[in-house]
């Protein structure tokens, strides 16, 4: 499995403008809709916050990884940002979160699900990439990374 399995680079957004975590998530919740027209008939931003409400998905290192399980879907969908001054998102080490991966997996896909988060937080371990990440220039470039 790799990240580029379930993220196209239109979904990637270089530059989020969010302050908190729910303009962050709202930012990211439109980016996947806007990019995949099947999941308008969802209410991505609401389960994403809903989920984020049970506990936060922010680790330490400046990493979260907002993620939902939906009904009636096909296969995985993901949105990469970067937030450059970072956002308070719940890490357990109290820093500011700058990268951030979402993930939709179907409801009925739990292992899937599991295999996608695990995989995503061993690529933001890689710490070059993850300093790449934090330094690319567009969302190609970002794209590429996330790619390895």
């Amino acid at each position: 499995m790799v990240s580029t399995d379930f993220i196209q680079p239109n979904a990637i957004a270089p530059a989020l403008k969010g302050q908190d975590r729910d303009d962050v998530l709202r930012e990211l919740s439109d980016l996947l809709v806007r990019n995949y027209p099947e999941l308008a008939s969802q209410d991505v931003f609401s389960l994403l916050r809903a989920r984020e409400e049970l506990s936060s998905t922010a680790m330490d290192g400046g990493l979260a990884i907002p993620h939902a399980k939906v009904p009636r879907l096909d296969r995985m969908y993901g949105a990469f940002g970067r937030s450059s001054d970072g956002v308070s998102f719940g890490a357990p080490d109290g820093g500011r979160s700058h990268l951030f991966f979402v993930l939709i997996s179907p409801e009925r896909n739990a292992g899937g699900h599991l295999m996608a988060l695990a995989h995503i937080s061993r690529l933001f371990k890689d710490d070059v990439r993850r300093k790449g990440l934090m330094s690319g220039q567009n969302a190609t470039e970002l794209f590429q990374l996330l790619q390895g």
